[in-house]
């Protein structure tokens, strides 16, 4: 399989995860989103530690550290992810799936107005139209709803700004996202020793043993799609991606209109048309310019 063809199929696989993840959070939501955050962070750091001992790579993990200006990049991206993160959990486990889905969903173009600022990629006429739109279905649910999208509007900026630093960084998907996840331990444990001292060591003493698997297995359900997506990602034109950005976003919202039964008013639908054409057209003029269509 050619390295293109690898940076897709993992793009893929990772939307894929992330499209249901929402399962998975919900099912800590007897735990605040901060909680859920430190775990999150720690365990996969721990598992990502795995990894680096298991492929011998210590000495690129390192390298992230190497200078002032790595370091400094560094905390840029994770603390773009850990905000990421927080955003997504909080959101999730406060009933606003469907508006996390909206983020997802605008994620793409996001990424497409970043990479034409900041790493020259040409915006065609076709993709000016489908920014436009979404413009157009954020201001229809600030106007009309009085309610200006913000958790869907971090989600998507957090998220592209992190891509597009990833993008633009020198260093492999493991060693990379373990130095990121690093950073984002320090205050995770910090956290973590001074919640269980005002609640006693115990804090979790009466939790089921599935809990604490689920508690446990959050490094694992984190790092293995994000592995996937930054793995991919380097193999890909970051405006290529962009059409496959849709897989994760149609599965949660799916997810927060059938399985949880959120909220979906008129005004919220025709945001959601506004996007929909925006896709369309987007999904459109890529297929054209990769001459998948005539």
């Amino acid at each position: 399989m050619s390295d293109r063809s690898s940076g897709y199929w993992n793009v893929i696989l990772s939307l894929l995860m992330w499209g249901i993840l929402p399962i998975y959070w919900k099912a800590m939501a007897e735990f605040p989103a901060t909680d859920i955050l430190a775990h999150r962070t720690i365990w996969s750091f721990a598992f990502l530690s795995v990894l680096l001992f298991y492929y011998k790579i210590w000495n690129d993990f390192f390298k992230n550290f190497s200078s002032l200006r790595e370091i400094g990049l560094l905390f840029f991206r994770a603390f773009f992810l850990g905000i990421n993160w927080f955003i997504y959990v909080w959101g999730i486990n406060h009933g606003y799936v469907v508006d996390c889905s909206f983020g997802y969903f605008i994620m793409p173009l996001v990424i497409v107005v970043m990479s034409f600022i900041f790493l020259k990629e040409t915006l065609n006429k076709l993709e000016i139209v489908s920014f436009f739109l979404i413009l157009l279905g954020v201001l229809n649910l600030t106007l009309r709803y009085g309610k200006f999208p913000w958790l869907a509007l971090s989600l998507a900026v957090t998220f592209a700004i992190y891509a597009l630093l990833r993008k633009t960084s020198r260093h492999g998907p493991i060693s990379g996202l373990a130095a990121e996840v690093a950073i984002l331990s320090i205050p995770a444990s910090i956290y973590l020793v001074l919640s269980g001292t005002g609640n006693g060591w115990l804090y979790y003493r009466d939790i089921s043993f599935a809990t604490l698997l689920i508690i446990l297995g959050a490094g694992v359900v984190t790092v293995v799609p994000l592995l996937c997506y930054v793995h991919g990602i380097k193999r890909i034109k970051l405006s290529s991606a962009g059409i496959l950005q849709y897989i994760s976003p149609t599965c949660t919202f799916i997810l927060g209109i059938f399985l949880y039964k959120e909220r979906f008013s008129s005004v919220y639908f025709a945001t959601f048309v506004m996007i929909w054409i925006s896709i369309i057209i987007f999904s459109y003029d890529s297929l054209k310019r990769a001459k998948l269509i005539q």
